[in-house]
């Protein structure tokens, strides 16, 4: 019990010097305060930029189920995801891979190089959907702010 007692007298001393301290150096400290020709400099007027309530997209909006693998023209899944990055669609691309994904697990064969070889090239082209629709982002984004 003695300890205990010693550690919570330590514990105050501790804290109210502390206190006494910090309120001394917030006193003794200099206030800053920055030059009339300073505060002048430093003041910017910030105007609203007008945004276009629905934005402009390139590309169709996503379908809700995706589509299956073999489309109606037969096209293989490079085909598809190749015209799916050129229209910047990174949405259908993911939902092309993770049917891809899915297809692969109800076949068994989710290791096969054939599936990991189809999984690398989609994920490349999602890539490049995505930098092309940051691309189209950016460029929509100069015209909607520029005057």
């Amino acid at each position: 019990m003695n300890s205990r007692s010693r550690l919570k007298r330590n514990v105050a001393i501790a804290v109210i010097g502390g206190g006494i301290v910090g309120g001394a150096a917030g006193f003794a400290s200099q206030p800053h305060r920055a030059s009339p020709a300073q505060s002048a400099q430093a003041v910017a007027i910030v105007e609203p930029v007008p945004v276009p309530a629905q934005p402009e997209s390139a590309s169709p909006p996503p379908a809700a189920e995706p589509q299956p693998l073999a489309g109606d023209a037969g096209r293989s899944v490079t085909a598809r995801a190749r015209d799916m990055a050129q229209r910047a669609d990174v949405a259908s691309l993911l939902a092309l891979r993770d049917e891809i994904i899915r297809r692969s697990k109800q076949s068994g064969q989710s290791e096969s190089p054939a599936t990991q070889r189809e999984l690398e090239e989609v994920d490349r082209y999602v890539t490049e959907a995505r930098i092309l629709r940051l691309k189209i982002d950016g460029q929509a984004l100069q015209k909607s702010t520029s005057p």
